[in-house]
């Protein structure tokens, strides 16, 4: 009896040694923690032009009078959580005056909510870059151009805009 008391009491104390062991050696999985990285797609729809718009309601911003530029963008083409901003780089004058930009969806005849930014002249004058806060994009190829308005006494001059996809993907 003695002996198998002594057996027993073994094996218990060989099982309970292999499941420590066992639980410190980590695991591929456990040690891969899911990690998420920061992804950014900017969208140019012009750089480096002298577009520009003058006078106090919303109107397309035209490069050399040829018309508005436009940009065709699919938000279906990035991952569902893809939020989106509006980005102007705009030249001010010294003059009191406010200048604003919007995302015009064209395809929809309405302004893309949210995508407003405007700059106030002064304190800043010369080149200013202004981006808005995320906003939301159509699931469908939907064509775009900026609108851009004056309050005051000189014209907004645009050298460029963009538009910024962010989003975040698990890296492994």
């Amino acid at each position: 009896m003695q002996r198998i008391i002594m057996v027993v009491v073994a094996l218990a104390a060989v099982g309970i040694v292999t499941a420590f062991a066992a639980s410190q050696v980590p695991s591929h999985e456990a040690e891969a923690a899911p990690q998420v990285q920061a992804r950014e797609a900017q969208i140019t729809m012009f750089s480096q032009a002298d577009a520009s718009q003058n006078g106090p309601q919303f109107n397309s911003v035209t490069y050399d009078r040829l018309g508005p530029i436009l940009v065709a963008l699919d938000a279906n083409e990035y991952p569902a959580t893809a939020t989106f901003k509006f980005e102007g780089v705009i030249a001010t004058g010294t003059s009191p005056a406010e200048h604003c930009l919007r995302l015009f969806d064209v395809t929809a005849n309405a302004a893309v909510a949210g995508s407003e930014v405007c700059h106030t002249t002064p304190p800043a004058s010369g080149l200013v870059r202004i981006r808005s806060a995320a906003f939301t994009l159509p699931s469908a190829e939907h064509e775009f151009t900026v609108e851009g308005k004056v309050t005051g006494a000189s014209p907004v001059n645009v050298f460029a805009a963009r538009i910024i996809a962010e989003w975040t993907e698990r890296t492994r």
